[in-house]
Formats: structure tokens, C-alpha cells, sequence
């Protein structure tokens, strides 16, 4: 139920701690940041999961795509130079995917829900044409702003 309180997205910064009165200058940025991008293609296909002491999170898995890597280092690097955001929170090992289930899948819950995911099949395909800031009230993901990437309508 956790994975319900958020939109479908892809992250391509990790969540970060920020002053609400930069939340103007974080929309500023994002626009700014946009006009950089061009539209790009990504294709989802099957399930995968992370496993690890802190949270089980089963995900729609991404196909490689340079494309989406090479948004989300200039991503990193733009919010280093703009928003003095250390490299630690810019640089977190980026696996393009989208969330499914996590942590509130007990030890348990997270095995029988995996059995269940590993089987089924899922491909789409889509044009990414715009970014959103996401902001976590009350332990939900709100999109705040959104900014069309260059050329998208």
C-alpha cells in the first residue's frame, strides 16, 4: 500500500531534505533544467527487486537506456552547481525503475509477493517528455511542479 502514495515515476534524484522557502528556486531550476532536454523513448519490461537490510522494493524493471542515464547525471550535476547539493545525494548508484511494493512488504509479505510478480509479464513503451518535482507530506509523493523537456508539447 506504501507504493500507492506516490504517482508512477521514475526517480532520477534521490529523495533529499530541503529549505521550503528554496521550493521556488527548486521549480526555477527544474524549469531551467528541462529546457536542457530533449524528449526521450523508455521502454519497461518485467519485474525485478532489491532485497536489502533496509527496504524490499519490487519494481517494473527499465530497459537500458543511454539516453535516461545521461538526464540523470546532468541531473546530478546541474543540482550540485545550482542547489549546492552534495555529490552524496546527487550520486546514488541510479537503477531506473518503477516502484511496485516496498517497504511495508514484511520478510514474508515480500517473498509471497515476489513469487507472484517473478511469473507475470509487463512491457510498455512511452516518450518521456516532462520531469516533476516530487514533495513527501504526510508520507505521500505530491507532484508540485512539472517542466516539459525542450521540444515536447
Amino acid at each position: 500500500s506504501r507504493a500507492l502514495h506516490a504517482p508512477p515515476h521514475i526517480t532520477l534524484q534521490a529523495p533529499f531534505t530541503g529549505n521550503m522557502q528554496k521550493e521556488k528556486l527548486m521549480e526555477a531550476v527544474l524549469n531551467e533544467f528541462a529546457s536542457t532536454q530533449k524528449p526521450f523513448p523508455v521502454s519497461l519490461s518485467g519485474f525485478g527487486f532489491f532485497d536489502n537490510r533496509r527496504s524490499k522494493v519490487i519494481y517494473i524493471n527499465s530497459k537500458l537506456n543511454r539516453a535516461m542515464d545521461e538526464c540523470q547525471q546532468e541531473l546530478a550535476l546541474f543540482l550540485k552547481n545550482r542547489l549546492d547539493l552534495h555529490e552524496k545525494k546527487t550520486s546514488f548508484g541510479f537503477h531506473a525503475h518503477c516502484t511496485v511494493a516496498f517497504r511495508d512488504l514484511g520478510h514474508s509479505q515480500f517473498h509471497k509477493a515476489w513469487m507472484e510478480f517473478a511469473s507475470r509479464k509487463f512491457e510498455a513503451d512511452f516518450q518521456a517528455e516532462s520531469i516533476s518535482l516530487l514533495k513527501n507530506e504526510n508520507s505521500s509523493w505530491i507532484p508540485i511542479h512539472g517542466a516539459l523537456l525542450a521540444g515536447a508539447e
